[in-house]
């Protein structure tokens, strides 16, 4: 399996008032190698952190400790977000995606194991 790519442009935001400093934030413009939630195996559905492509939106499911049992973040192709919220969903979906490689190294040994045939001694 290739590896996820998220594509995003730099997007300074200008404040108001005066005095304020600018907000940089990245927009996401372009996503690659993003599976949707029926090309994942079930492992992969049923623990976290795990994310999917729905259409343009990537969905991320994750538990963070002492917040909540598990949540549930979302961004929308062409949403513009603070680059260190980015910069946490993107660590998340880093870890999910060596879980989801490790799930798939074991369920291709399990598929390299069978045979097509099996006895059973009765």
């Amino acid at each position: 399996m290739s590896q996820a790519k998220l594509r995003f442009e730099k997007v300074v935001e200008m404040p108001e008032k005066p005095l304020k400093v600018p907000e940089f934030r990245l927009k996401l413009v372009g996503m690659e190698n993003v599976h949707s939630k029926n090309e994942l195996p079930e492992e992969y559905l049923s623990g976290f952190p795990h994310f999917y492509r729905d259409g343009d939106r990537l969905h991320l499911y994750e538990v963070v400790p002492k917040v909540q049992p598990a949540s549930h973040r979302s961004i929308l192709i062409g949403d513009a977000v603070h680059q260190n919220i980015m910069k946490t969903f993107v660590q998340s979906m880093k870890i999910a995606g060596s879980r989801l490689t490790r799930i798939n190294k074991k369920l291709s040994h399990k598929r390299e194991n069978w045979k097509g045939t099996t006895t059973i001694k009765i």
